[in-house]
């Protein structure tokens, strides 16, 4: 597309001026700034190519950039005419992570945001950097700001306690060291005492923590590559797909739990703590785009259901993995059955609500509803005849006033 007429001059002018002033600029000035250049984009007609020149603006503007996509995908479709914008938000967002594939910008960028004394509050740059560092396998750094996020945490402190306590529970199984465990015991501890209910209910975040470090305590100060299992469920593992060199240290934690309890195999009437890794290293696999493999690893899940004792979130997840490959691998048949076998025929384990976001995910990215909706539907298409039989009218006449209503 053209750009429009004055549209080059007027952005390398703004150009010039912020590297003067970027970093002098409050966060009010930097979005400020950063919306005025919005303004003067959305009057060209490329406007994805324009957006993804502008510079960051002392790292607001990219925060303006986000709230501009924020608005068009959420503002415009449920309080507006609807996603209008979708095609362009789709391609900037292509822009914009083909220019920050790594977690090292992450990382930096968020340092630099610490940097900045306009900055509050931190506890969100804490809680990022700590994932980032767990994708990266660097525990002791992410242990320090997995205590930064919990001493500055007041909303979810039995997460926060959580995520430290398996951090360093982590750390303890690579370096042995007796402090990382007295230290995480004592964390897990505290977790069920900092649950905070919600209208009565429990978050299933928070729920999943509580449970599983009850289970940390009833297992004898054991659980099973913890730190993967709260970098899956919560999706973070997606973002080193294909990052082989990333996620090979992940895969070799999770060979070693392998082999350990390999010979629970022969000596163990269960298999949930051998299973678990053979879990996790089909989940790799997929991230590896190694389908084959990855396949091989969830079949033996389902293939020993009866053998689980405790861990009933597995057969669920591996059929969902299942369906994912199938996803990726575009069978689209099979990938729906699998998703939607995973939502329905399995219910009450743990962390069902995890396995049921990423499935419902994946069948709307296949463009079809699920079978409980339209089970749903049917139902409630039922209730709708009994009533108007109970009222004594005709279907057919209701059909007709619909339509009419419809039409006007």
């Amino acid at each position: 597309m053209r750009r429009s007429e004055g549209w080059e001059p007027s952005v390398k002018l703004r150009r010039s001026t912020t590297r003067k002033v970027s970093n002098q600029l409050s966060i009010d000035e930097s979005i400020r700034l950063s919306g005025d250049v919005f303004e003067n984009v959305l009057q060209t007609n490329d406007v994805v190519k324009a957006l993804a020149d502008i510079e960051p603006y002392c790292l607001f503007g990219q925060l303006a950039r986000l709230f501009k996509l924020l608005y068009w995908t959420y503002a415009d479709t449920h309080a507006g005419i609807g996603p209008v914008n979708a095609e362009i938000c789709g391609q900037l967002m292509d822009t914009e992570l083909g220019k920050y594939p790594k977690i090292d910008v992450a990382i930096d960028s968020y340092h630099r945001l610490l940097g900045d004394p306009h900055v509050t509050p931190r506890r969100f740059i804490y809680f990022e950097l700590t994932w980032c560092y767990a994708l990266q396998s660097d525990w002791p750094r992410c242990i320090d700001y997995a205590e930064k996020f919990r001493t500055n945490s007041f909303y979810t402190p039995a997460i926060a306690t959580y995520m430290e306590a398996v951090f360093r529970y982590t750390e303890w199984t690579i370096t042995e060291e007796p402090v990382a465990k007295d230290k995480a015991t004592e964390l897990f501890k505290l977790v069920p005492t900092l649950r905070i209910r919600h209208l009565g209910k429990t978050i299933t975040p928070e729920k999943v923590a509580v449970v599983r470090a009850q289970d940390y305590i009833k297992n004898g100060e054991l659980l099973v590559l913890p730190d993967v299992a709260i970098l899956y469920e919560l999706n973070y593992l997606s973002l080193i797909r294909g990052d082989t060199v990333l996620l090979n240290k992940f895969m070799e934690r999770i060979t070693e739990c392998e082999l350990k309890y390999q010979c629970d195999i022969d000596s163990s009437d269960y298999l949930d703590n051998y299973l678990i890794a053979i879990f996790y290293k089909g989940v790799v696999f997929r991230l590896m785009s190694d389908f084959k493999k990855a396949t091989e690893c969830q079949q033996i899940i389902i293939d020993n259901e009866s053998r689980i004792g405790g861990q009933f979130s597995l057969p669920a997840q591996a059929v969902l993995e299942m369906g994912l490959i199938e996803y990726e691998i575009k069978n689209t048949k099979k990938a729906i059955d699998l998703l939607n076998k995973c939502i329905n025929e399995y219910t009450g384990y743990l962390n069902e609500n995890y396995v049921h976001i990423k499935a419902f995910t994946a069948l709307r990215g296949l463009g079809v509803c699920n079978t409980k909706q339209a089970d749903d539907e049917l139902l409630l298409d039922e209730y709708k005849k009994q009533w108007l039989k109970d009222i004594n009218i005709d279907q057919k006449s209701y059909d007709k006033v619909v339509e009419i209503e419809d039409t006007n």
